[in-house]
């Protein structure tokens, strides 16, 4: 092996060093990608499970909240039966995080500052000016949009929407789809329909002869490129062909009634 030859073949081995040593990198980062994700959905669903366990489920339920009350369920604390008054709310939906207490509560605040100072409808200019802003009752649906719309955090949303108990606006909007069968056509079907349109419908009277429609037939076939058959040209006239087919008398039409 001459000297060119030898370096020629030790530069193919590092070549192939290197390829193998990209592909080893690309299989671990793709398991690794993998592992991420497996992480990210047991995670999902380990905080679906918690949301399970909540009061939520039933509070989705309701006709409406009223607002002191909705406030405080987007901002994850626990609805307080019978409250007909702005309260302290520091117990959170997730019972097992009593340090989420003090979170809760601050979030519920940051929600009512914004709530206080929303246009909440066409008629509104400012909602503080109207009477007792925080006795307004409103459905959950109305409540979750208000919060979207103005781009805050709802930590149980996902949830929500994968339990069915909140349905995105544009989903809802969204008519239901029908499935049907994708349209399936060959070139003898379509030399088919065109004879039957041609012929049968609308109906001559009367009736044209078999020689006259395999002949028309045969003839749209090799238009096609499919090439002349008397055999697949008589089989098509004699589906499409109607029961009483008659070609020496004309057909007496029955009259229509005035």
């Amino acid at each position: 092996m001459s000297g060119n030859e030898k370096e020629i073949e030790d530069y193919k081995k590092i070549l192939a060093s290197e390829r193998a040593g990209v592909e080893k990198f690309g299989e671990r980062d793709k398991l690794s990608e993998e592992n991420r994700q497996l992480n990210i959905e047991r995670i999902r669903a380990e905080k679906f499970r918690e949301w399970d366990w909540t009061e939520l489920k039933f509070y989705l339920r309701y006709d409406y909240w009223k607002a002191v009350d909705g406030l405080a369920v987007l901002a994850g604390c626990r609805y307080p039966y019978g409250g007909d008054t702005m309260l302290d709310y520091d117990e959170p939906l997730h019972r097992a995080c009593p340090s989420h207490g003090e979170l809760c509560a601050n979030r519920y605040a940051q929600l009512c500052g914004v709530w206080e100072r929303s246009k909440l409808s066409d008629n509104e200019e400012r909602y503080a000016e109207c009477s007792a802003p925080f006795d307004r009752e409103y459905s959950p649906v109305y409540f979750i949009e208000w919060a979207l719309s103005k781009n805050l955090r709802i930590d149980w949303l996902d949830w929500a929407i994968e339990r069915g108990l909140y349905i995105p606006k544009q989903e809802a909007a969204q008519p239901a789809q029908t499935t049907s069968a994708p349209a399936y056509s060959t070139h003898w079907l379509t030399i088919q329909n065109a004879a039957i349109a041609q012929f049968f419908n609308p109906r001559r009277n009367p009736d044209a002869k078999k020689e006259e429609v395999i002949e028309w037939i045969n003839t749209q076939a090799v238009g096609a490129g499919l090439g002349e058959s008397n055999n697949i040209a008589s089989t098509i006239f004699t589906i499409i062909k109607p029961e009483n087919h008659d070609p020496k008398k004309k057909r007496v039409e029955p009259q229509k009634t005035q």
